[in-house]
């Protein structure tokens, strides 16, 4: 097999080779503190996440997976390790803990894109359009192990903390630049592969194939890259409090009464009936299309846990969806196992208050709204309830409203003290938020 000779052409465009050591490097910033390092004995941790890699000891993923934890200070020993085994996976991102998981998710370092099926030209177009403007130019690029395809390295000028909303949208910022970068100047294959911000690839440097070049020192800022995708999105507009759980208390002791010890929700959080779940059901078999169809099954993930539909249950229906879903795009573009997998990290109260005007945003289903001919919510109310006690001075009576799920878990305990609030959630198919409020 002829292997690409990049080494004219990137010194061409300002480039030059590089190595493993120095992309990981940069990336990751090492040096500036962002990722754990070896704690002493005695040595307080300082709760930072770490780049985590699963390595296979046979090729193709065929044999037991290992896992490598790379601390700061033992960085690049312990990726020189690594890359001798056969198989092996590291991703842009760090988490706290030993697991690759989205709960456990610290920071964002960058953006990896994949771009299958180049030859010397194709990558010659690509450098182009970066250089004119219409793709970001990379910091770095590795060869693929196959040596027919490339690894783009967008390196972020800091890392971004992945809060519940910034994982949606990182998201979607990818999906829009991968539609920049692959097209049919830059790839002989047309099928455009769509992968998510936390997609895995082969350590650089693990075969002599794998060749490293650098392009750009200049780190992107996550704006810039908005910029260059025509994605508006106000990457500050999201910034949740960050208190500890004893200053909290001190200086909201109401909410953390109610919160923290009774369990209940906070102030502007509520139930919605499942009759809305059902309605969003509709929406995607009737408006989801390839390109949104992901977005639309996370949103149904989103309303499930705003009408406490249990994770099995939303689970057991974007399954029976999936055939549907199928049908929304050509056969070898399917509805993976991937997708449901990841529209299922939304089953977390942090996305309970998600935006309608972001839900059409990237599902582009049009909601109606209650209308309120451009009163304020509070106005807007007081008219209604004068209407009410005009029409029915009596209508509190019997209007009590009946706590939904309260008697049954209540019930549920008194039969099985011993019980755990997931085996209550599991027997009952409810959200196990529902059965925190209602167990004494």
């Amino acid at each position: 097999m002829k292997m690409m000779n990049l080494n004219p052409l990137i010194k061409e465009y300002g480039g030059c080779e590089s190595n493993a050591d120095e992309l990981y490097s940069a990336l990751f910033h090492l040096g500036d503190g962002f990722i754990e390092q070896t704690a002493g004995k005695n040595a307080p941790t300082t709760y930072k996440g770490n780049p985590i890699i699963y390595a296979n000891d046979e090729p193709d993923y065929k044999g037991q997976w290992r896992r490598y934890i790379l601390l700061e200070d033992e960085f690049l020993n312990i990726l020189h390790e690594v890359q001798k085994e056969p198989s092996n996976l590291l991703n842009s991102c760090t988490y706290y803990g030993k697991r690759k998981d989205t709960q456990r998710m610290d920071k964002c370092f960058g953006l990896i894109f994949d771009l299958d099926d180049v030859d010397e030209t194709k990558v010659n177009n690509l450098l182009y359009q970066c250089r004119g403007g219409v793709s970001p130019m990379p910091n770095f690029i590795v060869v693929s192990k196959s040596g027919k395809g490339l690894h783009l390295y967008y390196i972020f000028d800091r890392p971004l903390r992945m809060y519940p909303n910034y994982k949606i949208e990182l998201k979607e910022l990818k999906y829009k630049l991968t539609e920049r970068i692959w097209n049919i100047y830059t790839s002989n294959n047309k099928n455009v592969q769509q992968q998510s911000y936390d997609q895995s690839f082969m350590v650089a440097g693990s075969t002599p194939t794998m060749k490293v070049y650098k392009l750009n020192d200049r780190p992107w800022s996550i704006d810039e890259l908005s910029e260059v995708a025509y994605y508006d999105f106000k990457w500050d507009k999201y910034k949740p409090t960050t208190y500890t759980k004893e200053e909290a208390k001190e200086m909201f002791p109401e909410w953390y009464e109610k919160v923290v010890i009774r369990g209940e929700k906070a102030d502007g959080r509520w139930t919605c009936k499942k009759d809305l779940y059902n309605w969003w059901i509709r929406q995607i078999k009737a408006g989801a299309v390839y390109g949104t169809r992901f977005w639309c099954v996370m949103f149904l993930v989103v309303y499930a846990i705003k009408c406490e539909v249990s994770r099995e249950q939303v689970e057991k229906d974007i399954r029976e969806l999936k055939p549907l879903l199928d049908l929304k795009a050509e056969p070898q573009f399917p509805f993976t196992e991937h997708d449901i997998e990841s529209a299922l990290e939304a089953y977390d109260e942090s996305f309970v208050t998600f935006p309608i005007k972001d839900i059409e945003r990237h599902s582009k289903i049009q909601i109606k709204r209650n209308k309120r001919n451009k009163r304020s919510q509070a106005k807007h109310l007081e008219g209604a309830r004068a209407i009410r006690d005009i029409n029915n001075e009596n209508w509190r009576k019997g209007n009590g409203r009946k706590p939904q799920h309260k008697e049954a878990v209540e019930q549920y305990f008194r039969e099985h003290p011993n019980a755990s609030v997931t085996d209550c959630a599991s027997d009952l198919n409810i959200a196990r938020t529902t059965v925190y409020r209602w167990k004494k």
